[in-house]
């Protein structure tokens, strides 16, 4: 997801450059201790990482229903599998005890099923680019994430 956010935003990663790594939420903190990165994105702040700069980002997010077909009141919400997302925990504490609650591993198995009319997700305001998604609702909700950047070590 926030790789996804940096190349239809920020575009601070150079594809011709970068290899790129992509872990779960939960899995980020604990590889970024163990190996060394230019540039890590997470959800999480990662406690004690040395020789890197912190920056805190936030991606602007809507609850998001299909263009397609009228959103009900009886649509399910989808959540992410991992216990650590942001996106799940905001979505569980509007939701919760109002619809049915549907977990998926893959945000990319979310927003498809979203397009397709299946139920309705909390997403990145940047997919309403997408021909088949629009906003469920008037929520604006800022998903903080943290960028760290390696630190030039010939200071």
């Amino acid at each position: 997801m926030l790789f996804n956010h940096d190349i239809n935003n920020s575009q601070t990663i150079d594809l011709n450059k970068s290899e790129i790594n992509i872990q779960k939420t939960s899995d980020i903190p604990i590889i970024a201790h163990q190996e060394d990165f230019d540039k890590i994105f997470c959800f999480q702040k990662i406690e004690h990482l040395k020789h890197y700069d912190e920056i805190i980002g936030h991606i602007e997010s809507v609850y998001a229903c299909s263009s397609n077909i009228k959103a009900t009141e009886e649509m399910p919400i989808f959540v992410n599998k991992d216990k650590n997302c942001p996106f799940r925990e905001q979505s569980l504490m509007k939701f919760t005890h109002l619809k049915s609650v549907v977990e998926i591993d893959s945000f990319e198995n979310i927003i498809s099923l979203v397009e397709n009319g299946k139920g309705i997700a909390l997403l990145p305001k940047w997919l309403n680019k997408r021909a088949n998604i629009k906003p469920y609702d008037q929520d604006i909700v800022l998903i903080p994430f943290y960028q760290y950047e390696k630190q030039n070590q010939s200071r």
